[in-house]
């Protein structure tokens, strides 16, 4: 099943400190122009999500509504995030990819 490869690929990205979590962090990243991608899970609280949508617009970066926050916590081994920043273009590439062709977006 695909979810279980961008999980793997999120799991991956921590591992490889290409990935950070928790909304503090992931705001200090984006405002110092270190963020790629930032994934947020669905059961994001309404203000997180608004809060985060409108500083990835302000600084052009792509924001992906996907998952929940307890599978997507246990990929990277951390016990309850809601909000995850890549670090790396590579990384940010493959899982925009990767969750597009889950959501049923273009061939690849």
């Amino acid at each position: 099943m695909i979810s279980q490869r961008i999980l793997s690929l999120m799991g991956i990205a921590k591992k490889a400190n290409k990935l950070v979590s928790g909304q503090d962090v992931v705001e200090r990243q984006i405002k110092a122009n270190k963020i790629y991608l930032v994934i947020l899970s669905k059961d994001a609280t309404y203000n997180t999500k608004k809060k985060f949508n409108s500083m990835c617009v302000k600084n052009n970066i792509p924001i992906i509504f996907w998952g929940k926050s307890e599978e997507l916590s246990k990929a990277i081994g951390k016990e309850s995030s809601k909000v995850f920043g890549i670090i790396d273009e590579g990384f940010a590439r493959e899982l925009r990819k990767q969750i597009d062709i889950f959501n049923g977006g273009g061939v690849y």
